[in-house]
C-alpha cells in the first residue's frame, strides 16, 4: 500500500497539498482518481465529475482555466464519436453489403445480382459522404457566423439594396396616406385667430431611402434575450453614392403645412417650409422572448447617444422668397435641438429606454369578452299569414359564426318562447340582431328583422319587455317581445397609490383559456414516429371545443382560444384530451383531468404556464383567466362547495414596516385574499412600525394549487386604506397526499416563517411573520352530490335493465347460433382517485371541528343594496360575506365557514351597508344563532332566518375535518379570568426594619392591569383582591404576577415574579394554587376561569381592534364571576387584551380608571389615571404609548391639510375643570386634543397652556410639557385634557418658550369660541406666530 508521502502533489506550490488528505470541495474540488495501468488518460476528465489524471497533473493554469460548466455534453459527444459514429461509417457499410450479398447467394442470385448489390453499396457510401460533407460545412459556416455575430460588426448591405428598391414603390403612397390622414384631423381642428384654416399641402420624405450602415449582435446577455446596435441614417442631401440617373430623378423631402389668413377676398395663404431634413444615430434594440405568440415578450428601444437632427425652416415667402431661419438666426438650431433632447432624453437615451410589451399588445389585439349579454325571447308575432312555424335567430355583429336559435314552434303566428340564452360580448358599440324565421319542409324562410344598440345598455343594464318591429323591405310584419340584462365584468378597484385590487370573488363567469402547444408527447402509437395531434376540451360531458390538427409535428402548436360562460368555477370539472390522426384511428395519446377549473386558473395566478398530462406523457403549456360576473339571475345552481381541508393561519407580528405618515406612524393591519376575495383580516394597531398580531385565522381550501395574499394596510379616515406591501403564500407545498391519494394533516404552528412585504414587486417596506397549518376535511359527498349521485343510480339502473334484456335475448339467439357468438370478458379497472363517504347527519355532527357549508337561496331585505354577514365565534372579521343585494333581493350564493367547537360554536348574522364595515351605524340589522340548532333545522331542507323583520332562505352542510386541531382550537382556550389574589408568603425584607410594603400586580403580555393595595410592615400580607381579565388564548397569553415593596420616595423595590399557567386551570372550576417567586416567597391566588366566545364591538369612530383594545362583547350568555362582580366588568365597557397592546376601560383613559373599569368593580381604590400609567416601581411604563393607541373612547379627527396624525395619547382624568356653579347647569362635558406645532424654530423650546375663558372668570387648566421641534420645525404633543364648559365658553391657547432656569416668555397664542367646534371631531389649525397650533376637540353631539 502507497504511503500518503509518495502520493502525487496537486500543484507545485511551495504548501504543497496531499491527493490523501480531505480538502473543502470549494478550495481544492479535485479529488483522488486511480488511473488505469496502461497511463495516460485519452479523455479530458478535468471537466467532468472534478477527476484529474494523476500520473499527468495539470499545472496552476490549466486548473483555473478549467470551466466548470462546459463538460455538460462532453461524455455524451465522446461516447458518440468515439465508439458510435466510428462504428457506424466504418462498419455499418461493409456488414450491411456482406449480408445482402450472402443473402442474395442463399436465394439463388448470380453475378447480376452481385453487381447490384455492389452499385447499391456504392450509391449508398456516395451519398453518406456527400452529407458528411454537407454538414460538415455546414457546422464550419455556423461556427463562423456565430463567431462574427460575437465579434464583429454585420454589414446590411442587402437590406440597403432591398430599401433602395422598396423606398421608390412605398414612397408615394406613404405621402398620400399621410397627407390625407393629416387634413382630415386638421379641418376638424379650430386654430387661433386670425388662422381661418390649417392644411397639409404637401409631404414627401424624397427618393433616397433610409440605410442601415451595421448592425452588432450580443447573443450571449442570458437566457432568451438578444440585444444589437443599430448604426442607422436618413441623409437624402448626401448624394456620394448615387448615380447619375438617380441623381437626374432625385426629389428632395419637403413638409409644407398651409396656413389661410382672414376670409373671403381678403384671405391669403402662407406656406411654411421644412426641407432637408436629416437623421442619424445609433439605437440599442433589446428582445425578451417568450414561448407564446409573438414568441417576443419585451422590445426595449433607446438611443445610445442623442441623435443628430438636421433641416431648413422657412416660415414666411416659400420657395421663392423663402428664408432658412435655422441658419439665418444665430444658436436657434442648437435651440431647438436641445429643446428636442431634453424632452426625448427621459424617454429614449441611455440608459433610459421605451418598453413595448408586445405580447400584451399581441392579446389585446385578440377579441376578448367583456361581459355577458342575456338575452329573454319572451315571443313574437307575424301579421301577414298565421300558417307558418316560426324561430328567432339572434347574433350580434361581431358575434360568432353560428347565431343563437329559439325553438320551433308550430303552426302559429304569435309563437311564445320564454327562452333564455347568454351571449359573450367583446363590444357594446354594436346591435344584437333579430331574424324572425320560419322553416316548413326542410325549406327555411326569413319573415322579418329588427335590432337593438347595445350601447343603450351603458345608462340601464336591466331592460324588460322591449317590443321592437320587425320589417322586411322596410316595411312592419310583425313584432318581437325580448328582455335584456347586461353583465360586465367585475373589476378590481383601482387605489390612490395606482394599485389595482383583486377583482371581487364570484362563481359565475367567463373562464378564458389558451393552449398554446404541447411537449413530450408518447409518439410510440405513431407508426412513422410523427404525431398528427389536436386537443378536445371537455366541461363535465360537454365537448366546448376543438383544436385544429397539427400534423407532422411531436411539438405541436395548438394556439386555440376558448372562452366560456362557466356558472359554478370550483364544481365544473374540466378534461382536455390530445389525440392522434397519424396512425389508424384517433386514440388519445395524453389526457389532463380535474374536477375543478380552479386548478387551472390558480396555476396561473402562481406563475405557473404549464400542467403534467394526468394520464400518458408530456405537459401543456396554457393560460387560464377567471372573469368574475355578478350572479343575479345567472347563480341559481351555486351551490356550497366541499373543500379539501382548511388553513390554520396564525399571523405573528410585522417588522421595519414602512412608515408613509408625516407625523407619527402608520396604523397597520394584515388582510388576507383568496381567490380575490378577503378571507381574514387582523385587528387594527395603532402608530406602530412593529405591530404584534398574533392572530389565528382559518381559510377553507379548495384546490391544491390555491395561493394566498398577505396585505399589509394602513388605515385612512377620509380615504381607502393604502397599501404598505404583500406577500404571496402558495399552499401547494404543505399538502400532501399518502399512496392511497388522501391529504395528509401538516402540523406547522410553532414554524415561524418570514417573508418580505414588497410593494409593487419592486419595494420591499417591511416583513411579516406567521406560521402555517394544514388540516384536512373527510372526503364526504355534499348535499349537490347526494342527489346527483342518486339520480346517476336511477339512470344506471335503468340502464342495467336494457342491458339484461339485451342478454337475455342475445342468450336465446346464442343456444340457435352458438357459432355466430364469442365471449369476451368486461375487465375494465375502476377509476382511481379519493373515494368519498356517505356519512349520516349524526356522524356528521359527531365531529367536533369541521367546516360549516352555506347555502343562500334568496332573500328579502328592508333595505336595498346590502350584504349578509356570518361571524362565527369571537371573531371580529366576517368568515363569509354575500354579494350585494340587488335591490331589496337577495340572490343565490354560497359559502363556508370553519366552526372550532361546534357543540359551543355560535354565528352572527348582520345585515350591512358596506362590505366592510367600520361603524356601528353601518350595521342595518343583526341576530345570533347557535350553529347546532342552524344544522338541526337547516340541513336536511332549507330554511328561513328572520332578522329584525329581514328573511333569508338558506340550507346548511357540515364537513368534518380528518383531524382535530386540538384543544386550544376550542373554547375552552378562551374566555374570562377570574382571580382572587388572597395572600402572599415569605417575601423578601425590603426596609432597614426587616419588613416590607408589598403590594401585587398583574400584568397580561407584559402590560399591567391590575394593581392590589399596599400593607405595610409584613412578609406575609393579606390582599383578598379580585380582578377579572378577559383571555383571549389561554396557551398563547402570557398572565405574570409582580410584587413590589412601596417607597414614599424614590422607585419601588421590585421582591419577585412569576407567571401563572392558565393552562392548568380547569374551567368552571374555582381552583386555589401558590405561585412560587423567582426571589423568594409565594403568593396564593383562587382562579376560575369561564370558557366564553368574545367578540369585538363596533365603535362609532369605525376602529376595529378585535380584542387588543376595543370594547368586547360576551357570546352566549353572562359569565358568573367571583364575588358577584360578574357582567359588570365587562358592561362598563372593560377594553379585551391582545397581543402587544392594551386593556383600557370605556369612557376614561385607563383600566380601572375614575367613572368605571375593572379595579372599581371589584373594590380596588380609586387611583388617578397617571398612577394607572406607571408600573410597580411608579415610573411610566415603557409601553404608554402602545397601550393607550387601543383606546376606544376617545377619537381625534383630522384634516388633509394638517401634517399632524390623529392618535390616542397620554390623557390626564384628574384635571380640574369648572363646575357648575361658575357657568351653570348648561354646561357640556368635552376634552381637547393639543396635536402639535409647525413653524418652529430648532432653538426654542415650546410649551402649550390652556386656559378655559368665560364672561366672568379666566382659568387655567392644563400645560403641556415643554419640546424641542424637530428640523423641519414640527413639534408633536398629542397630549390631552377633559373639561366641562357652556357653548359660549372659549379656550385660549398661550404658547411659551419655557426656560429651565428663567422667566418663560410668550411665543404667541390663539383662541377659540367653543360653539365653533360642537359636534366637530375634526382638526382646527390655528395661527401662533410663524406657524400654525393644530388642536383637537371632541365636544357637544360627537362626544
Amino acid at each position: 500500500m502507497t504511503s500518503p508521502e509518495k502520493k502525487p502533489l496537486i500543484d507545485g506550490s511551495s504548501s504543497s497539498v496531499l491527493v490523501g488528505e480531505p480538502q473543502s470541495t470549494t478550495s481544492k474540488p479535485y479529488k483522488e482518481f486511480h488511473a488505469p495501468a496502461s497511463g495516460k488518460l485519452d479523455f479530458p476528465w478535468q471537466k467532468i465529475g472534478s477527476f484529474i489524471d494523476p500520473l499527468n497533473p495539470p499545472s496552476i493554469e490549466e486548473l483555473k482555466a478549467i470551466n466548470m460548466d462546459s463538460g455538460d455534453y462532453l461524455i455524451q459527444n465522446y461516447l458518440k464519436d468515439k465508439y458510435y459514429s466510428d462504428f457506424y461509417y466504418n462498419c455499418s457499410l461493409m456488414v450491411g453489403t456482406c449480408l445482402f450479398a450472402w443473402l442474395i447467394a442463399r436465394l439463388g442470385g448470380g453475378l447480376f445480382s452481385l453487381g447490384f448489390v455492389l452499385i447499391c453499396a456504392s450509391a449508398s457510401y456516395r451519398n453518406e459522404f456527400r452529407r458528411f460533407n454537407r454538414n460538415l460545412r455546414d457546422d464550419m459556416l455556423r461556427l463562423s457566423a456565430a463567431k462574427q455575430l460575437e465579434n464583429k460588426v454585420e454589414t446590411m448591405e442587402w437590406l440597403n439594396s432591398f430599401l433602395a428598391k422598396f423606398w421608390v414603390i412605398y414612397m408615394p403612397a406613404l405621402s398620400e396616406m399621410v397627407i390625407t390622414q393629416a387634413n382630415t384631423v386638421l379641418k376638424d381642428v379650430a386654430p387661433p385667430p386670425p388662422i381661418d384654416k390649417l392644411t397639409l399641402d404637401e409631404f414627401t420624405l424624397g427618393t433616397k431611402a433610409p440605410k442601415v450602415h451595421s448592425i452588432k449582435s450580443f447573443t450571449k446577455l442570458g437566457k432568451d434575450v438578444w440585444q444589437m446596435d443599430w448604426d442607422f441614417g436618413f441623409t437624402p442631401n448626401d448624394t456620394d453614392d448615387m448615380t447619375k440617373n438617380e441623381l437626374k430623378k432625385k426629389i428632395d423631402p419637403k413638409v409644407a403645412l398651409g396656413i389661410r389668413v382672414g376670409k373671403g377676398f381678403v384671405g391669403a395663404s402662407l406656406p411654411i417650409l421644412v426641407e432637408d431634413m436629416s437623421f442619424k444615430g445609433k439605437m440599442r434594440i433589446t428582445m425578451k422572448l417568450s414561448n407564446n405568440m409573438p414568441h417576443i415578450k419585451v422590445v426595449s428601444v433607446s438611443f445610445l447617444e442623442p441623435p443628430s437632427i438636421d433641416y431648413a425652416l422657412k416660415p414666411v415667402g416659400g420657395n421663392t422668397f423663402g428664408i432658412d431661419i435655422m441658419s439665418l438666426i444665430p444658436g436657434l438650431s442648437s435651440f431647438v435641438n436641445s429643446l428636442i433632447h431634453a424632452n426625448l432624453g427621459p424617454m429614449l437615451y441611455a440608459p433610459n429606454s421605451l418598453d413595448i410589451d408586445v405580447e400584451e399588445i399581441f392579446e389585446g389585439m385578440l377579441p376578448e369578452a367583456k361581459g355577458v349579454l342575456a338575452v329573454n325571447i319572451r315571443g313574437a308575432e307575424y301579421f301577414n299569414d298565421s300558417n307558418i312555424s316560426p324561430y328567432v335567430e339572434f347574433s350580434t355583429d361581431q358575434g360568432a359564426v353560428d347565431p343563437y336559435l329559439t325553438d320551433i314552434k308550430t303552426k302559429t303566428n304569435a309563437p311564445i318562447f320564454n327562452e333564455l340564452k347568454y351571449l359573450l360580448v367583446n363590444d357594446l358599440n354594436q346591435k344584437l340582431n333579430f331574424k324572425l324565421m320560419t322553416f316548413d319542409e326542410d325549406d327555411v324562410q326569413e319573415l322579418g328583422t329588427s335590432s337593438f344598440e347595445l350601447l343603450d345598455l351603458m345608462q340601464k343594464e336591466v331592460r324588460e319587455k322591449i317590443e321592437s318591429k320587425l320589417t322586411r323591405q322596410n316595411k312592419r310584419v310583425g313584432k318581437i317581445v325580448y328582455d335584456l340584462k347586461w353583465f360586465p365584468v367585475l373589476e378590481g378597484k383601482t387605489l390612490d397609490d395606482g394599485t389595482k385590487e383583486a377583482p371581487p370573488e364570484s362563481e359565475v363567469g367567463i373562464f378564458r383559456f389558451v393552449l398554446q402547444s404541447a411537449r413530450d408527447l408518447d409518439t410510440s402509437k405513431s407508426m412513422l414516429g410523427k404525431l398528427s395531434t389536436f386537443t378536445e376540451i371537455y366541461f363535465g360531458d360537454e365537448l366546448v371545443s376543438t383544436s385544429r390538427v397539427v400534423k407532422s409535428s411531436n411539438e405541436p402548436d395548438f394556439k386555440l382560444v376558448l372562452e366560456k360562460l362557466v356558472h359554478s368555477k370550483s364544481t365544473t370539472p374540466v378534461r382536455i384530451l390530445v389525440k392522434d390522426t397519424s396512425s389508424y384511428g384517433t386514440p388519445v395519446i395524453g389526457q389532463y383531468t380535474s374536477s375543478s377549473l380552479n386548478d387551472l386558473i390558480f396555476c396561473t395566478l402562481e406563475g405557473k404556464d404549464t400542467i403534467s398530462l394526468t394520464s400518458g406523457k408530456g405537459y401543456l403549456r396554457f393560460k387560464a383567466v377567471w372573469k368574475p360576473l355578478a350572479a343575479l339571475g345567472m347563480g341559481e345552481n351555486i351551490t356550497f362547495v366541499p373543500p379539501l381541508g382548511t388553513i390554520r393561519l396564525n399571523i405573528k407580528k410585522c417588522e421595519n414596516l414602512k412608515n408613509l405618515e408625516i407625523i407619527g406612524s402608520i396604523d397597520p393591519y394584515v388582510r388576507v385574499l383568496s381567490g380575490g376575495r378577503v378571507a381574514a383580516q387582523t385587528p387594527v394597531v395603532k402608530d406602530e412600525l412593529n405591530p404584534v398580531f398574533d392572530e389565528v385565522m382559518y381559510i377553507p381550501l379548495i384546490s391544491e394549487n390555491q395561493k394566498i395574499t398577505l396585505d399589509c394596510m394602513d388605515v385612512e379616515k377620509s380615504t381607502d386604506d393604502r397599501l404598505v406591501g404583500s406577500a404571496s403564500i402558495s399552499l401547494h407545498k404543505y399538502i400532501k397526499k399518502n399512496e392511497n391519494g388522501n391529504y395528509l394533516a401538516y402540523e406547522g404552528s410553532s414554524k415561524l416563517i418570514s417573508k418580505p412585504l414588497v410593494y409593487k414587486d419592486k419595494e420591499q417596506r417591511g416583513t411579516v411573520y406567521y406560521s402555517i397549518s394544514f388540516y384536512p376535511t373527510i372526503p364526504v359527498y355534499s348535499q349537490k352530490e347526494l342527489k346527483e349521485r342518486k339520480k346517476a343510480k336511477e339512470v344506471d339502473r335503468e340502464a342495467e335493465l336494457e342491458e339484461l334484456n339485451e342478454q337475455a335475448k342475445m342468450m336465446e339467439d346464442y343456444k340457435k347460433h352458438p357459432s355466430e357468438y364469442e365471449w369476451y370478458s368486461d375487465n375494465e379497472n375502476e377509476e382511481v382517485g379519493v373515494h368519498k363517504k356517505e356519512m349520516s347527519f349524526e356522524q356528521l355532527v359527531s365531529h367536533n371541528s369541521g367546516v360549516l357549508g352555506i347555502n343562500i337561496i334568496s332573500g328579502k331585505l328592508f333595505k336595498p343594496d346590502c350584504f349578509v354577514q356570518f361571524l362565527l365565534d369571537d371573531r371580529a372579521f366576517p368568515d363569509y360575506t354575500t354579494k350585494k343585494s340587488q335591490g331589496r333581493h337577495l340572490g343565490a350564493d354560497a359559502g363556508s365557514a370553519f366552526i372550532r367547537d361546534l357543540p359551543n360554536a355560535t354565528v352572527l348574522l348582520r345585515i350591512t351597508t358596506k362590505e366592510n364595515v367600520r361603524k356601528k351605524n353601518e350595521v342595518v340589522a343583526q341576530k345570533e344563532f347557535k350553529v347546532s340548532d342552524l344544522l338541526n333545522n337547516g340541513f336536511r331542507e332549507p330554511i328561513t332566518l328572520d332578522i329584525d323583520g329581514n328573511s333569508i332562505e338558506a340550507q346548511f352542510e357540515y364537513i368534518p375535518t380528518a383531524i382535530p386541531p386540538g384543544v386550544s382550537e376550542s373554547m375552552d382556550d378562551t374566555g374570562l379570568l377570574s382571580l382572587n389574589i388572597v395572600r402572599a408568603v415569605g417575601l423578601m425584607a425590603a426596609d432597614r426594619n426587616g419588613k416590607s410594603d408589598p403590594f401585587v400586580t398583574i400584568t397580561v403580555n407584559g402590560m399591567q392591569v391590575y394593581k392590589t393595595e399596599k400593607v405595610k410592615k409584613t412578609l406575609n400580607p393579606v390582599f383578598n383582591e379580585q380582578v377579572t381579565i378577559p383571555v383571549k388564548s389561554r396557551s398563547r397569553t402570557e398572565v405574570k404576577t409582580v410584587v413590589y415593596d412601596w417607597d414614599v420616595a424614590g422607585e419601588n423595590d421590585l421582591l419577585g415574579s412569576a407567571p401563572i399557567d392558565l393552562t392548568k386551570l380547569k374551567p368552571k372550576e374555582k381552583v386555589p394554587f401558590e405561585v412560587r417567586l423567582d426571589t423568594q416567597g409565594s403568593v396564593f391566588f383562587e382562579g376560575y376561569f369561564e370558557p366564553k366566545y368574545m367578540r369585538p364591538e363596533l365603535s362609532e369612530s369605525g376602529e376595529l381592534a378585535g380584542l387588543a383594545g376595543a370594547p368586547m362583547k360576551l357570546v352566549g350568555s353572562a359569565a358568573g364571576f367571583i364575588g358577584g362582580a360578574g357582567v359588570g366588568a365587562v358592561d362598563a365597557g372593560m377594553g379585551a387584551m391582545g397581543a402587544g397592546v392594551g386593556a383600557v376601560g370605556a369612557g376614561v383613559t385607563g383600566v380601572g380608571a375614575v367613572g368605571g373599569g375593572l379595579m372599581r368593580k371589584f373594590g380596588g381604590k380609586k387611583k388617578s389615571s397617571m398612577d394607572l400609567y406607571r408600573n410597580g416601581d411608579g415610573q411610566p411604563s415603557p409601553n404608554h404609548i402602545n397601550d393607550t393607541q387601543s383606546i376606544q373612547s376617545i377619537k381625534t379627527g383630522s384634516q388633509d391639510s394638517s401634517p399632524f396624525k390623529a392618535s390616542h395619547q397620554r390623557q390626564n382624568s384628574d384635571m380640574t375643570s369648572f363646575n357648575s356653579t361658575t357657568f351653570g347647569s348648561n354646561t357640556i362635558p368635552g376634552r381637547v386634543t393639543i396635536v402639535g406645532l409647525s413653524g418652529a424654530s430648532e432653538k426654542d423650546q415650546l410649551q402649550v397652556k390652556v386656559l378655559l375663558v368665560s364672561s366672568s372668570k379666566t382659568r387655567e387648566i392644563y400645560k403641556t410639557k415643554s419640546q424641542k421641534a424637530d428640523p423641519t420645525g414640527l413639534i408633536s404633543w398629542r397630549e390631552s385634557i377633559p373639561f366641562k364648559a357652556p357653548p359660549d365658553a372659549k379656550l385660549l391657547f398661550q404658547v411659551r418658550t419655557h426656560h429651565t432656569f428663567g422667566k418663560s416668555t410668550d411665543y404667541g397664542e390663539a383662541q377659540l369660541a367653543l360653539e365653533e367646534v360642537v359636534g366637530n371631531p375634526s382638526d382646527f389649525n390655528l395661527p401662533v406666530a410663524n406657524g400654525e397650533l393644530v388642536v383637537n376637540f371632541s365636544y357637544g353631539s360627537s362626544n
